[in-house]
């Protein structure tokens, strides 16, 4: 299965990605073995600091390419990234119909003290 969290930065994808990753690890008796892909994450390890929407396009291609190639492999994968450009997650989407596919979208924020 490939679980998708998209939003907003600061909506909680991250979080709710790792709530996610630990609740199938302790409850799925027939995959143990969940990656976790996060946007942020990836833009370090390839050192993509272009937040134009082609860098945008690239960081969301590699995160889906990578689950794409984990998930054929029989493992469960998460991804989460802020993907603002709905046609580019549509046409990735398109790409994994046959795989087991599920997107999020938080709708909140994550709230913070600032006092």
């Amino acid at each position: 299965m490939i679980y998708t969290f998209t939003g907003q930065p600061g909506a909680g994808k991250t979080v709710l990605a790792k709530f996610l990753k630990e609740y199938i690890q302790l409850n799925d008796v027939v995959s143990k073995t969940v990656f976790h892909i996060d946007g942020d994450e990836l833009r370090n390890i390839f050192e993509n600091k272009n937040y134009t929407r082609e860098g945008r396009e690239e960081n969301m291609k590699r995160a889906y390419d990578i689950a794409k190639f984990l998930n054929y492999q029989g493992f469960d994968v998460i991804i989460s990234l802020v993907s603002p450009y709905m046609e580019l997650r549509e046409k990735l989407k398109s790409e994994v119909i046959t795989l087991r596919y599920m997107s999020i979208q938080p709708i909140f924020a994550v709230v913070r003290n600032i006092m």
